[in-house]
C-alpha cells in the first residue's frame, strides 16, 4: 500500500514538473523550462525502476525508452520547440496512461 501512494505521489509530481516545463517553453521561458525537465528526470528514474521490479509487463518502459531517445535527440540539437512537443503529446501522455493503467491493476 505505501509502494502505492509513493508511486502515486510520484507520478503527480512528475506530472506537474512537465506541465511546468511544457508552460515555461512555450512561455520562451527555456532556461526554466529546462530546469523543470531536469527535475523530473529523478523521478522518471525512480517510476522506471520500480516498474522494473513490480513484474508488470514491459511494454510501457519500451514507449519510455523511445520517447526518451527522441528528447535525447533534440536536446542534442538544441530544439526547443521538438523537445516542448515532445513532453506535451508524448511523453506526458505516456505517463498518465502508465499511471491509470497501474491504478486499473
Amino acid at each position: 500500500m505505501k509502494e502505492s501512494i509513493a508511486f502515486q505521489q510520484r507520478v503527480e509530481r512528475l506530472d506537474r514538473a512537465l506541465l511546468s516545463s511544457i508552460e515555461q517553453f512555450r512561455s520562451g521561458n527555456d532556461h526554466l523550462g529546462l530546469d523543470h525537465f531536469l527535475h523530473s528526470i529523478d523521478d522518471i528514474e525512480m517510476l522506471t525502476e520500480f516498474h522494473q521490479y513490480s513484474g508488470e509487463p514491459q511494454e510501457h518502459l519500451d514507449k519510455l525508452v523511445k520517447v526518451l531517445d527522441k528528447i535525447y535527440e533534440t536536446l542534442k540539437n538544441k530544439d526547443v520547440i521538438g523537445l516542448t512537443d515532445l513532453l506535451e503529446f508524448k511523453l506526458s501522455p505516456l505517463i498518465n496512461e502508465w499511471y491509470e493503467k497501474r491504478d486499473d491493476l
